[in-house]
């Protein structure tokens, strides 16, 4: 049962991390994210 609760536990740890890395990246997801967005609507315009 501990050793359960350890590998749950890490695995909360790992998502927090990721979570926080993702965070920080957000700006520049959201910039590539609505640069492709004007891309996308701009070759399917006509």
């Amino acid at each position: 049962m501990k050793n359960t609760l350890g590998m749950i536990q890490a695995e909360i740890l790992t998502l927090l991390c990721v979570q926080h890395t993702r965070d920080e990246s957000d700006m520049e997801t959201e910039n590539q994210h609505n640069t492709s967005s004007a891309n996308w609507r701009g070759q399917h315009s006509n």
